[in-house]
């Protein structure tokens, strides 16, 4: 088969592929959904693809030489490993992102977070979909991390800039 026709396959299992950055990465190569870490190297490093990938290759695709699964597995490791880094054509920091833009994004998230002063001090922000005592906010800082990856395409680094800007900003924020 040629090249064109593989790259399209890789594609579409990339495009059925969930990377949730707070749980892991579900694959569509198994009836139950294949979930594995972000920090498992051993799946990035797997020199031939998992017996779950042919199959689904082979059932899915009609896909059944080697040569060609293997060329689609070191494309698919190499996609998922340059979303993951993000190197997927995301600007970020590393890659020349300005720090205007994270004040923007920072600015965003302390607009949208409301603290109601009135008794107890509920606080209600983006990145969850509950109400909670304010003094709770910072036990909240895997959901701040996942909201920030979705919707504004941030790295780690980036991440940790605006976390410790919005921590500060809300602090001031709090009434005691």
């Amino acid at each position: 088969m040629g090249n064109n026709y593989l790259d399209k396959v890789v594609d579409q299992i990339v495009r059925e592929t969930r990377i949730d950055y707070s749980v892991g990465i579900f694959t569509p190569f198994r009836e139950f959904p294949f979930q594995i870490t972000i920090s498992d190297s051993r799946f990035f490093s797997s020199p031939s693809p998992p017996a779950s990938f042919t199959f689904h290759l082979t059932e899915v695709y009609s896909i059944s030489e080697w040569g060609e699964i293997t060329y689609l597995w070191d494309k698919y490791v190499k996609t998922l490993r340059d979303k993951i880094e993000g190197n997927d054509g995301v600007i970020n920091e590393s890659n020349g992102m300005n720090n205007n833009y994270l004040d923007k994004v920072l600015k965003q998230i302390v607009r949208e977070t409301t603290i109601d002063y009135r008794g107890r001090g509920k606080i209600f922000t983006p990145f969850t979909t509950f109400t909670f005592p304010s003094l709770y906010i910072f036990y909240y800082r895997s959901n701040f991390t996942k909201h920030c990856k979705e919707v504004y395409g941030l790295n780690e680094q980036e991440i940790e800039y605006i976390w410790k800007e919005y921590r500060d900003i809300i602090k001031d924020k709090l009434p005691y």
